[in-house]
């Protein structure tokens, strides 16, 4: 197989807390080719925001003067490149301000691409655009882009950040693109209406990590360390998508459980106020993927207690393939196609009566042959052969040249 020059444009940092599609499926690629993750570039008010904060300092020079921007990353198979600073503009109306600097936050990402040509050998490049099309739509001439894709992973009419200037850039990217991927049967629906070149490559898991909850010597987390009783898990991101008054009725329901919510909170809301205000349930904060199935191996069910609406009826969700590895039984709400897709595997409710039942009934009907055969279910829905398929459209579309 030929080894190919990848410059992947991701919205999620690599380096982030928790799982991430475009993460997983670079790091894949980077097995087999030369490729280079970009992050999404920190604004100006990022940097003043983080200033203090530890996390950043390593990348203040990259990001600052564009020095040592391209690191090798050997934990996830890919060079790094830290883009320079850029203006924060998204909170901008759509118009001529917005438009000019939005053409220079693109001239500062460029640079940063530019500096991608000394790393490559065979001076050929593909471009992978993730779910981040406000940059790669201009791009330098100095690059020999032989191939573009844009991949979505989410209805960004819908995405609460982006959606004011995302759609109009998105259209743009998918129509500058040789093919678009999508991560759900929804998203490929509403694409397919912009350009016809697009396929489904679903959300995957990372197998082994979760295979790990099937190992005895596993030791609980010190967050659930005193807990005797039953845990019933959430883990992801707490936004918006999900369902608050379910998961109330739920504390309420299992007062004698523990309701594990492991993902950062990105929402300020009374409902998130008054789920803290329950004793019975313990928020972990974000984890690092390899730390999840510390908390799933002492869970007794997991939940995604999704809303059923348009933001969410185009999730093909990173969970459902991880909690299934796990061996956990689970319970949804049907707020996809996609999720309905496993409902010989997974119980899904129609309402929230319904949602506490089949919680009761996974729990005591729960076994290790029933364990064995979630993960079994699973094993092919792994990132290798994700990517697998994602080399054969690349390969196939290089052929027709």
């Amino acid at each position: 197989m030929k080894r190919l020059n990848i410059i992947f444009i991701g919205l999620a940092r690599w380096d982030g807390r928790y799982s991430s599609t475009a993460v997983s499926i670079a790091s894949e690629l980077g097995k087999k080719h030369n490729l280079f993750y970009v992050e999404n570039p920190y604004t100006l008010l990022d940097f003043l925001k983080f200033l203090l904060k530890w996390k950043t300092r390593h990348k203040w020079r990259a990001l600052l003067t564009g020095f040592d921007s391209i690191r090798y990353q050997p934990n996830f198979n890919f060079h790094s490149v830290i883009p320079l600073l850029i203006i924060p503009i998204n909170w901008l109306p759509k118009g001529i301000i917005y438009n000019q600097l939005h053409k220079l936050n693109n001239f500062l990402f460029n640079k940063s691409l530019l500096k991608i040509d000394n790393f490559i050998d065979n001076k050929e490049v593909i471009i992978i655009n993730s779910f981040n099309p406000f940059y790669g739509n201009n791009l330098p001439n100095k690059l020999n882009v032989i191939l573009k894709i844009y991949q979505s992973v989410d209805n960004m009419q819908e995405s609460e950040y982006i959606k004011h200037h995302g759609p109009v850039h998105e259209k743009k990217s998918v129509l500058n693109s040789d093919f678009t991927i999508t991560t759900s049967t929804g998203l490929l629906k509403k694409i397919s209406k912009i350009k016809k070149e697009v396929y489904l490559i679903p959300n995957a898991a990372n197998i082994d990590i979760f295979k790990q909850c099937h190992n005895p010597s596993i030791e609980r987390p010190i967050e659930i360390t005193h807990i005797k009783n039953k845990i019933i898990v959430y883990m992801g991101n707490i936004c918006k998508r999900i369902n608050y008054q379910l998961l109330t009725e739920v504390a309420k329901y299992f007062n004698n459980y523990t309701i594990l919510l492991i993902g950062p909170i990105s929402v300020n809301n009374s409902e998130i106020k008054t789920l803290m205000k329950f004793e019975n349930i313990i928020f972990t904060g974000p984890k690092k993927p390899n730390e999840l199935p510390q908390y799933l191996k002492f869970s007794d069910c997991a939940v995604i207690p999704f809303l059923c609406n348009e933001l969410t009826a185009d999730i093909y969700p990173l969970k459902i393939n991880e909690y299934l590895a796990s061996g956990l039984p689970v319970v949804s709400t049907s707020f996809s196609f996609d999720i309905l897709s496993f409902n010989s595997m997974i119980s899904i409710a129609e309402n929230n009566a319904e949602f506490i039942k089949l919680i009761k009934k996974e729990i005591e009907h729960n076994c290790k042959p029933k364990k064995e055969e979630r993960l079994e279910y699973v094993l092919e829905n792994n990132w290798e052969n994700r990517t697998k398929t994602l080399e054969s459209l690349i390969f196939d579309e290089i052929k027709k040249r």
